[in-house]
């Protein structure tokens, strides 16, 4: 009784699992998501699902993506472009995520698809905030965006006290008894409520009420606040963000604030190379022809062009005269008289200033 031995079966290869498939609307409502909420993954699936329901899609729970699937896509895309990038030792590794991928997802929106080539512009990008890229003819300019994320990383985010409301309700009401009776006379409300813009001046609504609607009102109208109205001046400081220029929320400037002096030289230094080694970067010097220097040859009698004479008679007075119409402002008027006469007209004029 021999048993007969089985042959082994041959191990079966192991099957990858396949990525879930993303659509462009996808792509493009995860990166709108990424600006706002950075490597907030819930957050993330809960604004694509709000999306998705939005658009009134049947299924919504089973179109939109869940959190296992976002934070997938978030990985899957950072391992593809980080090896195209070249960040230096010291930057956290949250900032080199969120300052490649929304970088990206800027780029991706203006260009269409990135190519290798482009992962230059790419690193230009992130260092200086600004980049300009070429695409069938065009100059395409493309700055790191002012998202939420963005300023969260930078530590610019506005406080609720900061913000200034772009409307105001303005709500008046009579103060005695006889102005009650006299704005009821003419069956009128005395009770005024309205709402304006925070540009609104108070003197606009007040001859709005006496001129325009409230014609029959004899005497002045006068406002003033309550007894036990507290009044205090609203502090506001103005935002690093809207003070400085496109390289506001560049990897350079996070670095300034945040990072050591010698981190700082190393992303200067990788701009300037990358800035100096692209072709698109270097401005041609144009020499100028033959034909060009005889055509803007020396002035006849005293080396300066016409249109620099035009400008000196312009400037003392003797040239063309001008009316300029200035606002009025209540402030006190000089008047300036010319020392020569116009040649228009011969008859001196008198500027109010």
């Amino acid at each position: 009784n021999t048993e007969e031995k089985k042959p082994p079966e041959p191990e079966k290869p192991l099957k990858r699992r396949a990525h879930e498939l993303w659509s462009t609307d996808d792509k493009n409502t995860f990166f709108e998501a990424l600006n706002e909420y950075g490597k907030d993954f819930d957050a993330i699936a809960k604004y694509m699902m709000a999306k998705v329901k939005k658009k009134g899609v049947v299924g919504a729970e089973h179109c939109s993506k869940t959190r296992a699937q976002v934070r997938c896509f978030y990985y899957r895309t950072w391992h593809k472009i980080a090896k195209h990038l070249n960040f230096p030792e010291g930057v956290q590794k949250l900032t080199q995520e969120l300052y490649g991928l929304i970088n990206f997802g800027e780029m991706r929106k203006k260009c269409g698809v990135i190519t290798v080539k482009n992962c230059i512009k790419l690193n230009e990008l992130i260092y200086g905030g600004i980049t300009q890229i070429r695409i069938k003819g065009k100059s395409l300019r493309i700055r790191t965006p002012n998202c939420r994320a963005m300023r969260k990383v930078n530590q610019v985010m506005d406080s609720e006290e900061d913000k200034i409301p772009s409307r105001i309700i303005v709500e008046l009401r009579p103060k005695d008894k006889a102005t009650w009776h006299t704005v009821q006379a003419m069956s009128m409300n005395p009770r005024v409520r309205t709402t304006v813009t925070n540009h609104t001046k108070l003197a606009t609504l007040l001859n709005y009420l006496q001129k325009i609607k409230w014609k029959q009102t004899k005497g002045t109208l006068c406002v003033a606040p309550q007894s036990d109205a507290t009044i205090s001046l609203p502090s506001v400081k103005r935002n690093e963000a809207s003070t400085s220029s496109h390289s506001a929320f560049s990897l350079l400037n996070h670095e300034k604030k945040f990072g050591s002096p010698a981190l700082v030289s190393t992303i200067l230094g990788l701009l300037n190379q990358i800035r100096h080694s692209t072709p698109g970067n270097r401005k041609r010097q144009r020499a100028d022809s033959s034909s060009d220097k005889s055509k803007s040859g020396p002035a006849v009698g005293g080396g300066e062009s016409s249109s620099s004479e035009s400008e000196k008679k312009d400037n003392t007075g003797n040239g063309s005269c001008y009316d300029i119409n200035l606002p009025a402002f209540s402030l006190p008027v000089f008047s300036v008289e010319p020392a020569g006469r116009c040649l228009g007209g011969g008859v001196d004029k008198t500027l109010v200033w």
